[in-house]
């Protein structure tokens, strides 16, 4: 459970998430671009055709330590997203469904600083190659990529107020790739008594009956399914890929990523998450399916946070899928 986004995380969604430009005719309708227009040629741009055009002007250049650097026309503008692969890597195929880690920097295109590296704050981020979560242009560049590409990414920069439609640009290395697993695996656990009921569909999707438990005062945590021991362990500073469900503890469900029908990646940090997930979920394996009971002080306290009212017990449960 989210309590906010670290500022690297805010910056890169700026970018890739589906819906962050402002929409217009062109963006909605971007499709596929060949790299020239005979047949059978690999495709390593998308968007439409003048976004496209765009990006084949900037140049990619790197230091002796491998940091790419944007040359770009300034003031660029752009009418909504485009992608182009400036080399294609040597490393494992991407795929819909894995998750990328990638190293960026993020160019202004009104006129053409650097505004953020995470090479200087050693600090790869790892996005879920997602059409529902991704920009389409991105998507379609990272999920017919490869491990070691160089990608140029473009869209609107909605904070350039002065200069409607004004470009901002990152410039991504993918860096590594992993499969998450679909759902908890491991060893079933018999939970301790006086704890809410959990019950598993036959995809894995929880439901929680709460009965006659009486409510904690303290944190609880209970494994209900162990991961294997050899997994990798939740530590802090991972990037979480995690599937999970929650209620308040009357019942109410006020969240899931099962609904949405796909996981969830986090940022395993304090002051990231509500204290009883930093608490909860750390030492926990990839595999691990953990049932998170959170009085108030370890979640919203006395403030409401969208569906959930203030002084509120929070009941979750999570299926740790893999960390980056």
């Amino acid at each position: 459970m989210k309590k906010h986004l670290p500022i690297a995380a805010v910056a890169a969604a700026t970018l890739v998430l589906a819906g962050c430009a402002s929409g217009t005719d062109d963006e909605a309708s971007a499709s596929p671009s060949p790299t020239d227009g005979a047949g059978g040629t690999e495709t390593t741009e998308f968007g439409n055709a003048q976004d496209v055009a765009m990006l084949d002007e900037i140049t990619w250049e790197e230091d002796g330590d491998g940091i790419p650097t944007l040359t770009v026309e300034t003031p660029s503008t752009i009418s909504g997203t485009a992608t182009r692969i400036v080399e294609d890597g040597d490393g494992a195929a991407v795929e819909s469904g894995q998750v990328v880690t990638v190293d960026y920097t993020i160019t202004s295109g009104t006129d053409g600083s650097q505004l953020f590296s995470t090479y200087e704050s050693d600090a790869p981020e790892s996005l879920l190659v997602s059409e529902t979560s991704l920009e389409p242009a991105l998507y379609n560049a990272l999920a017919g990529s490869s491990v070691g590409s160089d990608v140029i990414f473009a869209t609107i920069d909605q904070t350039a107020t002065d200069t409607p439609n004004a470009a901002i640009y990152m410039a991504m290395t993918i860096t590594d790739v992993i499969d998450p697993l679909d759902r908890a695996e491991g060893e079933a656990v018999d939970p301790a008594e006086g704890l809410p009921t959990v019950t598993l569909d036959e995809a894995g999707v929880p439901s929680v009956e709460v009965g006659d438990a009486e409510m904690p005062t303290e944190l609880e945590v209970q494994q209900l399914i162990e991961g294997p021991a050899d997994g990798e362990v939740v530590e802090l500073g991972d990037t979480v890929i995690a599937h999970y469900t929650g209620w308040i503890w009357d019942g109410e469900q006020f969240d899931s990523s099962w609904d949405r029908g796909e996981p969830t990646l986090f940022a395993f940090q304090e002051g990231q998450l509500i204290e009883g997930w930093t608490q909860g979920l750390a030492g926990q394996t990839v595999g691990s399916q953990v049932l998170l009971v959170i009085p108030p002080e370890l979640g919203y306290g006395e403030q409401e946070s969208e569906a959930i009212p203030a002084d509120s017990t929070l009941v979750f449960v999570v299926d740790i899928l893999a960390v980056a």
